[in-house]
């Protein structure tokens, strides 16, 4: 039986993905119009379940308000709302570059390490000093915008702000927070990446960014609550206890909004891992089946990190399942045994 301690009252799996029949319940359209815009190009990088029906998120439903606005308010036709909604005339993707911190595999062609900036003993001066050599390198190769995607809670963001100031008019540099840790960051600026090498558009590629943003889920089970129960320097011996008694139980917990959230407490290794299965798939049937990457990270949890990767291989066959022990800061941050899943 399953001995359940601590549960939080909102649900951890919120509907990110919406069907076409649902899509036009809630705003009033008809599904061959959304189908018509969709043909246009007026509603980019739809996604699809694995039986191929179309999938809308909130940029799509958003989108679809201004062009209904912009048809009915100002009685534009079609063709001028698509340029003036992306800008058709944009920068070359081969002038773009993408730099990125806290991967856990830095094999992508179009993305670039700052290296050295990711190693926890580095002073921020250090810090600045790398950043300003690598979009230096980088402008000096040619590109002129440079996206910087920095893991949530990462140092290294505000050591990349402060350098960027350094190169002026030189290049466009945007500093970004992904706002997800592991393999969640990894999977957010990898799929970034891909469109970058397959599109010649920033626009779409920018699109394609905001698009993806809150659809990327972060999902922890740990042996060790320090992260969500600050110490301060004089611990008393109750806190003590407390501490040691907290570590006996395994928890699952949620990364949004740049904090952990508990979830649940589960007295055994074991279960713990079959609740994050079970959250994996309560979060792609709200996805109406759509998993298209899965990340698994881990710190001395191995084998239960290979029996879920395996599972969830078998269970979602047309999604990629990546597993790799976690980065640095990710360690850092939980600083105990775990297992990380990250879907997007």
């Amino acid at each position: 039986m399953t001995n359940k301690y601590i549960k939080t009252k909102t649900p951890i799996n919120e509907r990110k993905l919406y069907k076409i029949s649902q899509l036009t319940s809630l705003l009033g359209v008809t599904a061959r119009t959304v189908r018509y815009y969709d043909q246009l190009g007026l509603l980019p990088n739809v996604k699809r379940t694995p039986g191929n029906m179309r999938l809308f998120d909130e940029q799509d439903v958003a989108l679809i308000q201004k062009i209904r606005y912009f048809q009915e308010k100002e009685f534009l036709p079609l063709d001028v709302i698509k340029a003036r909604l992306f800008k058709e005339t944009s920068r070359d993707t081969q002038t773009i570059a993408i730099v990125a911190d806290h991967l856990v595999d830095y094999s992508h062609p179009k993305i670039h390490a700052a290296y050295g900036a990711d190693d926890a003993s580095t002073a921020q001066a250090d810090r600045v000093n790398t950043y300003t050599n690598c979009f230096k390198a980088l402008i000096n190769q040619g590109f002129s915008t440079i996206y910087s995607y920095h893991a949530a809670l990462s140092p290294n963001f505000e050591s990349a702000t402060i350098a960027a100031t350094t190169h002026g008019d030189s290049a466009t540099i945007h500093v970004l927070s992904t706002h997800s840790v592991g393999g969640g960051h990894q999977l957010y600026v990898t799929a970034i990446a891909n469109v970058l090498q397959a599109s010649d558009s920033e626009n779409e590629v920018e699109l394609y960014a905001e698009k993806n943003k809150g659809l990327v889920l972060d999902i922890f089970m740990s042996d060790n609550l320090s992260i969500l129960f600050p110490t301060t320097e004089t611990q008393t011996k109750l806190q003590q206890d407390l501490d040691t008694q907290r570590s006996a139980f395994s928890s699952i917990m949620k990364f949004k909004d740049d904090q952990f959230t508990l979830v649940d407490y589960y007295q055994h290794n074991n279960e713990a891992v079959e609740s994050l299965g079970l959250i994996i798939e309560e979060e792609a049937a709200l996805r109406a089946g759509y998993l298209n990457s899965i990340a698994i990270t881990y710190n001395r949890l191995y084998a239960e990190a290979t029996a879920l990767t395996n599972q969830f291989k078998a269970n979602y066959p047309k999604a990629s399942v990546s597993i790799a022990q976690a980065d640095d800061h990710t360690q850092g941050m939980i600083q105990g045994n775990f297992i990380g899943i990250s879907v997007l």
